[in-house]
C-alpha cells in the first residue's frame, strides 16, 4: 500500500518531531483500516518540510490473514 499524507505545520505550534510521529501514527491506522486481519510487516517513510507543510510518503509492505478455519470431519 503506498500514499502520500500531509499535514499543515507552523514552527511555533508543533516542532518538526511531533508532526511526523503524528503522520507515521496516522499512516499506520489508515493501512491497518484497510486490512481485515493482517499486520504491517515493513514500512519505508520519508517526510519533506516544504513551506510549512509537513508531507510524509510511505509505503508498508503487510501480510494479510485471509483464509476460513473449517471443522474436520472425523474419518469413520
Amino acid at each position: 500500500m503506498r500514499r502520500i499524507c500531509s499535514r499543515r505545520s507552523s514552527s511555533r505550534t508543533r516542532p518538526q518531531v511531533q508532526t511526523e510521529k503524528l503522520l507515521q501514527e496516522a499512516w499506520r491506522r489508515a493501512v491497518q483500516a484497510q486490512m481485515l486481519a493482517g499486520r504491517i510487516d515493513a514500512t519505508q517513510e520519508s517526510l519533506l518540510m516544504q513551506g510549512g507543510l509537513c508531507i510524509l510518503q510511505a509505503q508498508s509492505d503487510c501480510t494479510e490473514l485471509i483464509s476460513r478455519t473449517l471443522p474436520l470431519e472425523a474419518a469413520d
